[in-house]
């Protein structure tokens, strides 16, 4: 007997162990956290110089607080209001029933939220407009979408801001394919979104992008395309079916040179 029960009080001790930190249950524990987290971050990003290094540690920050951010939306523990802001903060890194299947676990006014219809919004919206479907047309100060595609040739669009360093490093890449490809069966096409428009026009002359552009387009196209991260490149067919959409890099040249047969 005593035995027994020496092999439960060690289980349960190594329970209490093994959990680890308590998961945050209101928001201000739940930001008071992640400000820490982000502290060490950076404090150990200061002292390091290789590129490679640091990339590695900002991405395992990434990593841990998407872990965290779906802990804390399904725990039972945390209020509300956390639960619906870590199941957004995490939202990026699911597709709809993944998404679907955590808010199913959350009280019903949890559909009531503000953020969260937005993201069941853009769930629809991308379904609308996902590879295989025609484009969605739009007008912004005059200027329509189909006035450039659906045009008879391939039309490689790209969402893009001024401010936004991860689309600059894009620009290099999409030169690359509109000096290779640009003619009478292919074409670029910039949507300037959640910016001001001198500050596009800025952008364009400091980077010397040739390609047009329909500047102010603000959350028009973003949030007919669901659109939440930019930049957000789409290839679009000479008759107006989306072909590719979130390419990047390499793989968009790849997907230029796959469509003209090249």
């Amino acid at each position: 007997m005593k035995k027994i029960m020496f092999i439960a009080a060690a289980a349960i001790l190594c329970l209490s162990a093994c959990k680890g930190p308590a998961l945050p249950k209101t928001v201000e524990e739940f930001d008071a956290l992640v400000e820490e987290k982000v502290d060490e971050v950076k404090a150990k990003v200061e002292a390091l110089e290789e590129q490679e290094e640091i990339q590695a540690i900002v991405t395992k920050f990434y990593e841990e607080m998407n872990e965290l951010c779906l802990k804390v939306a399904q725990s039972k523990f945390a209020t509300t209001e956390l639960r619906i802001q870590a199941l957004l903060e995490a939202a990026d890194e699911m597709d709809k029933d993944e998404f679907e299947a955590i808010l199913a676990k959350l009280p019903e006014e949890a559909r009531e939220d503000a953020g969260i219809i937005a993201k069941l919004d853009s769930y629809a919206a991308i379904e609308a407009t996902a590879e295989g479907e025609a484009f969605t047309d739009f007008e912004v100060d005059g200027v329509k979408f189909s006035d450039f595609v659906g045009k008879g040739k391939y039309i490689l669009v790209d969402f893009w801001a001024s401010w936004c360093g991860p689309c600059k490093r894009e620009i290099p890449f999409i030169k690359a394919v509109w000096e290779k490809y640009a003619g009478e069966d292919f074409g670029v096409l910039g949507l300037a979104v959640w910016d001001k428009p001198e500050d596009t026009e800025a952008a364009i002359k400091d980077l010397e992008i040739p390609w047009p552009q329909i500047i102010n387009c603000q959350k028009i196209p973003t949030d007919i395309y669901g659109v939440d991260g930019i930049p957000h490149l789409i290839l679009i067919s000479p008759d107006g079916v989306i072909l590719r959409r979130g390419l990047r890099g390499e793989a968009i040249e790849e997907a230029v040179a796959e469509a003209l047969g090249r």
